[in-house]
């Protein structure tokens, strides 16, 4: 967790810990923005999503593969993560001046309950929020009632965004 941080990837706390080796390669095209590709079997890494009920224990294996853009806004293109139990396929984006800004999966599967699709704009945007962008939104806006709108589990405020109808049922964030 200490080494992302340095990187400026801050997940919620608790999220990860430990140590894993990843195959890294970066291309420099001239006139393009520089190109990253990584690969981890992310064995001594601990892993939890708690929205999910999910953990991977240090000793287990999984994969792990991220390609990404990395310009003024770095964008994750691919990113892809399997581990006992779960497996997710999505893109992520980045806000002008840091931050996340969205999380696309078009695949998660979490222990035998969930196959969905999940899309967030992953902050809380309520005015009573005391940090709007906590880290620990990005997956615990969760829906809250059938019309549709999300609450941020941190401060507990009914968020400005609301959910299509016909999202409800795959959306967690």
């Amino acid at each position: 967790d200490a080494g992302l941080r340095k990187l400026g990837v801050q997940l919620p706390q608790g999220w990860i810990s430990g140590e894993t080796q990843a195959e890294v390669e970066l291309a420099l095209p001239k006139g393009s923005p520089a190109r990253l590709a990584l690969k981890s079997d992310l064995k001594g890494l601990k892993l939890a999503v708690p929205p999910l009920s999910w953990t991977k224990a240090a000793g287990s294996s999984g994969r792990l593969l991220v390609e990404a853009a990395l310009g003024p806004t770095p964008e994750v293109t691919k990113l892809e993560l399997n581990g006992p139990g779960l497996s997710a396929k999505g893109r992520l984006t980045t806000k002008a001046g840091g931050g996340l800004d969205r999380a696309s999966f078009s695949e998660v599967k979490a222990g035998g309950w969930l196959d969905a699709a999940l899309h967030s704009s992953p902050f809380c945007t309520a005015s009573s929020c005391s940090d709007h962008n906590c880290p620990a939104a990005i997956t615990s806006q969760l829906p809250s009632s059938s019309h549709g709108h999300a609450r941020c589990t941190r401060c507990g405020a009914a968020c400005g965004k609301a959910f299509p109808e016909s999202a409800m049922s795959n959306s967690l964030f």
